[in-house]
């Protein structure tokens, strides 16, 4: 009986290790296999990652070939100080030296000589006397500024020349930012391309051009440079309210255009041709000529020249000179 239990505890023992043994393989084996797939999957993952990183590499790239010429972004604020700065530099250079002309021709009766723009103290009475009964009465803004000049300056001719410069240096900024903006419309980005340039140089050669020297030199041809003024900040704030989404600031751009539209014939009979000059700009910019507009847009491009015509016929009378 021992000798047995001997040998049934030798087997059992054979028995046990030969299950050890073949559970100790099989687990070898899974990890070993596990460990083979862990091997592929990374392996294989830096292609699929260097692949995805390919797609989304040429996702971005792919639109930068498009926008070759991107206006969206605005000019540096450092860059648009330089430039204004530059331009204003450059007239005070060119016309500083005409601050001492005296009053000449003109001048006279519309100035020096006018007892209605010699006005003693800013009242309503005064200002309406000096823009209708002057000798100019259908040019009440520019009697309006005579008037003021007086009362800061009396009869000093550096504060009529300075006044002059100042109105002819806005104007030049007004269409400074009236052709920067035009150039940023995609119509007119998509024929013209890239040119951050040409806002610059076109408000230079305004300022500096010989032919405005008359109307900057001359005193009483303020009036000349004010409706310039008024006439490209009509066109200006037109284009703002053209281009803004916003309704709020639609309507703020279109009241201002026109404000300035009713200051510019004011000032001289001359800017009568703005309702026509925004209707032409409307219809080659933003319609590329075509005939076909919609029925908002040629609601507003009726109205507004109504509106014009009959703010010019207020000022003007049935004559527009």
């Amino acid at each position: 009986m021992v000798a047995k239990t001997k040998l049934s505890r030798k087997k059992k023992k054979k028995l046990t290790r030969k299950k050890n043994i073949k559970k100790n393989d099989f687990p070898q084996k899974d990890e070993s296999l596990e460990h083979g797939t862990d091997i592929q999957q990374n392996y294989e993952s830096p292609k699929l990652a260097s692949n995805a990183e390919r797609k989304s590499s040429e996702e971005l790239i792919e639109p930068r070939k498009d926008e070759k010429n991107n206006f969206s972004t605005p000019y540096p604020k450092k860059y648009l100080l330089f430039q204004i700065v530059s331009l204003l530099l450059l007239i005070v250079i060119v016309y500083g030296g005409t601050l001492n002309h005296a009053f000449h021709l003109d001048d006279k009766s519309n100035i020096s000589s006018n007892s209605f723009i010699q006005i003693s103290n800013i009242s309503i009475d005064g200002l309406v006397k000096a823009a209708t009964a002057s000798k100019c009465p259908k040019r009440p803004v520019a009697n309006i500024s005579f008037a003021l000049n007086y009362y800061f300056h009396g009869l000093n001719v550096k504060g009529f020349h300075v006044v002059n410069i100042i109105i002819h240096f806005l104007a030049g900024l007004m269409l400074y930012f009236f052709v920067k903006k035009t150039l940023s419309i995609p119509l007119v980005r998509d024929r013209i391309g890239e040119a951050s340039l040409i806002p610059f140089f076109t408000a230079l050669i305004w300022l500096v051009h010989p032919l405005h020297t008359q109307s900057v030199t001359y005193i009483v041809q303020r009036m000349n440079s004010m409706g310039a003024m008024f006439f490209i900040m009509a066109m200006l704030f037109y284009v703002n309210g053209r281009v803004t989404p916003e309704r709020i600031k639609k309507v703020l751009f279109f009241v201002v255009s026109f404000i300035a539209g009713i200051l510019a014939f004011g000032t001289k009979q001359n800017t009568a041709t703005l309702p026509f000059f925004i209707i032409l700009y409307e219809w080659y910019i933003f319609q590329d000529l075509r005939l076909k507009t919609s029925k908002k847009q040629l609601f507003l491009i009726v109205a507004l020249g109504c509106i014009f015509v009959f703010v010019l016929y207020f000022f003007l009378g049935s004559s527009l000179f």
